[in-house]
């Protein structure tokens, strides 16, 4: 892992408010630079964890000139699906592993273009396994988006950020 990416994830972490004992919800880097590998970051954690639960992540595009989101990848336990061809062979889950409680619905975005400049939507699909008798199963759906914008190279380094308006 690059310094800067570490850098950033640990200034990340300083940087969030009332955070929860192992979940911490940061936003992704927006910034990528053409021809390298780019993490797009996607968390959602679980509010209470003691409920068991399973998830699967939705992964959508919407390009820099485009009108609509269409579906570029799946995770759910424990296969991932890319599912538009311009994202074959370049996208990596990167999320939680091991179970099907996924908190972290992370991508690596490898050998980065100008064409993937846009917007990303990843949506958690969460069913709750609820011990009230009369209501098994809770459904929670969290979207988030990520607007990325692609750089012929990079033009500066990150700088400590002022977590005072956070």
């Amino acid at each position: 892992m690059s310094f800067v990416l570490l850098s950033s994830f640990l200034l990340s972490i300083l940087c969030v408010p009332g955070s929860q004992a192992g979940c911490a919800e940061v936003d992704s880097m927006t910034e990528a630079v053409a021809g390298q590998s780019f993490l797009l970051g996607c968390i959602s954690c679980k509010r209470r964890e003691e409920v068991p639960a399973s998830t699967s992540v939705d992964w959508y595009f919407k390009p820099l000139e485009g009108e609509d989101f269409y579906q570029i990848f799946r995770y759910e336990h424990p296969a991932s699906t890319v599912l538009h061809e311009d994202f074959a062979g370049r996208v990596e889950w990167h999320g939680t592993l091991g179970t099907a409680d996924v908190q972290i619905g992370a991508l690596w975005l490898h050998n980065v273009t100008f064409n993937d400049t846009g917007t990303y939507r990843c949506t958690f699909h969460r069913v709750l396994d609820l011990p009230d008798k009369d209501r098994p199963e809770e459904l929670v759906v969290i979207s988030k988006e990520v607007e990325l914008t692609v750089l012929g190279e990079a033009h500066r380094e990150l700088t400590a950020a002022d977590c005072s308006d956070r």
